[in-house]
């Protein structure tokens, strides 16, 4: 956690650590019927917001230490209901991150973190690119203890077979999820005979988004 931490976004740490101080001296102040200052109630506002849209300064370069502020956030937040934060380099120790925010949140309802290279992977036509599930494996152990997801998008992060099993795994816990979106994800014949299994025994999703992968699940001549 130290080591985290470190890396963090000074910006996004403040901003938190305002917003949880002025949203109590707001509700302290309010409760006592002292006039609150202007200043508190913008602070508490990013942990009250029900949606956030995320995009970072540095063309898409959000990175892990963004994703750890991020899941800071997801933490904290009262009320969030929506995350977008797609296109995000967010890498696989960001994956780490976000596991943690996603298995402690009851308030989330939809989260989109497509194309942000939790795998490892920016390009799918890359020889050169590591895929690197490790991390993106134990987000899903931690997705699972989730009981609010309604909505989840992981398209474009090249998951591959072995990721698409342990999602499928985690995801077959949550209830409450009614769409699903895996596009360009790589998956091959693993990751489709994952989700096969996962759409035969869950009857709650409803949108199943899976383009632009059938090329990839052709086995090899």
């Amino acid at each position: 956690a130290k080591k985290a931490l470190s890396g963090w976004p000074a910006g996004w740490v403040r901003l938190i650590n305002n917003a949880q101080k002025g949203a109590a001296n707001a509700a302290k102040q309010s409760s006592t019927g002292s006039k609150v200052p202007v200043e508190a109630l913008s602070d508490a506002t990013i942990v009250e917001a029900e949606e956030l849209h995320i995009r970072s300064e540095s063309n898409g370069e959000l990175g892990a230490a963004g994703a750890g502020a991020l899941a800071l956030l997801i933490t904290v937040s009262r009320r969030l209901r929506v995350v977008h934060c797609s296109s995000e380099k967010l890498r696989p120790e960001g994956a780490c991150y976000l596991g943690h925010a996603l298995a402690t949140t009851e308030t989330l309802l939809t989260l989109d973190l497509s194309n942000s290279e939790l795998c490892g992977m920016e390009d799918s036509d890359d020889p050169q690119a590591k895929y690197k599930p490790t991390e993106f494996v134990g987000m899903c152990a931690m997705l699972g203890e989730n009981k609010s997801l309604t909505s989840i998008d992981l398209g474009g992060n090249y998951i591959q077979g072995v990721g698409a099993r342990a999602l499928c795994g985690a995801l077959s816990q949550i209830s409450s999820l009614t769409e699903l979106k895996l596009s360009d994800s790589l998956l091959k014949l693993e990751g489709w005979t994952a989700i096969a299994e996962f759409v035969k025994s869950n009857r709650s999703v409803q949108i199943l988004a899976l383009d632009m992968n059938l090329e990839k699940m052709r086995l090899p001549g």
